[in-house]
């Protein structure tokens, strides 16, 4: 099995990793990752709902951050595949706010585990 260099865990439920770039096969809202390299680094799922900042920015509330749909690419999204060929972030063409090759944070946006 091939081993992907990103998302790279932080602690739970956040990960580190690179804008591969962005697709017209994602709409507003999606974030694609290699299938795999979800599988094998991270705990996170497709449709699962994440929030992703800039690795060098302040942090705002989550409240205030975008919240992007997972989407595992292989297979149909071409583009995605190769724009996510270690496991980087693939966004659509419409969001801007993020560039290529830019490090960034993602973070699970499931509510907290309840402690009994």
């Amino acid at each position: 099995m091939r081993s992907y260099q990103f998302p790279m865990t932080v602690s739970r439920d956040w990960y580190v990793t690179r804008i591969g770039g962005h697709t017209a096969d994602l709409e507003a809202g999606e974030v694609g990752i290699n299938v795999e390299a979800l599988v094998q680094n991270t705990e996170l799922r497709g449709g699962e709902r994440v929030r992703i900042r800039p690795f060098e920015d302040t942090p705002h509330p989550l409240f205030r951050r975008p919240v992007y749909e997972v989407v595992p690419v292989g297979g149909d999204l071409d583009d995605g595949v190769a724009l996510s060929g270690n496991g980087e972030a693939v966004l659509p063409l419409e969001d801007s706010g993020l560039r290529s090759e830019e490090e960034v944070i993602i973070n699970s946006a499931r509510p907290p585990v309840e402690l009994v």
